[in-house]
């Protein structure tokens, strides 16, 4: 199901200094800038992790930047946003832009192939109690380090991934 928010719907307080769009988006259009604020304060109270969630969103928009990190968000609770913000990333990078990989399946043949076409790595669920046997390809992409990919009836590849993961659990 699709959702609009009517950018004329929302309070007018929400002021975007230039800096911030500069160094975070290039978005032309101030109604979207509005519509993002208002989606990301909704998400929290804390102003730190209003500025975090814009780092982690300016980070997916930006492949071949070496982050060495990734973003893992973790609730205990359900309808707490975090698959409304995934939503959000995956509708920045484009479709096509962004590959699903859980974390069971870092280990797995085949399931490394999206990753060709992807600038980003977003996934919103998780199994919950999944252990990581072998995490040696999950740490080697979130480092950007070489890996070696399996594809289904083509010979396997080298491949070096330059893009951010995020992960929910």
């Amino acid at each position: 199901m699709n959702y609009y928010i009517n950018p004329s719907s929302l309070s007018g307080v929400f002021t975007v200094p230039n800096s911030v769009v500069d160094r975070y988006f290039k978005l032309s259009n101030p109604q979207h800038i509005k519509v993002l604020l208002y989606v990301l304060r909704n998400l929290s109270d804390d102003p730190e992790v209003v500025q975090l969630l814009w780092e982690i969103l300016s980070a997916i928009v930006r492949p071949f930047v070496r982050w060495n990190k990734s973003a893992w968000f973790y609730s205990n609770t359900g309808n707490n946003g975090k698959g409304t913000l995934c939503e959000l990333m995956r509708s920045l990078c484009g479709d096509g832009s962004f590959a699903v990989i859980p974390l069971s399946d870092f280990s797995k043949d085949f399931a490394l192939e999206p990753l060709i076409h992807a600038s980003a790595i977003i996934v919103d669920e998780n199994d919950v109690g999944c252990y990581i046997d072998k995490a040696a390809n999950l740490k080697s992409i979130i480092t950007n380090e070489t890996i070696s990919i399996n594809r289904k009836f083509k010979t396997p590849i080298a491949y070096q991934f330059w893009g951010m993961t995020v992960q929910c659990l």
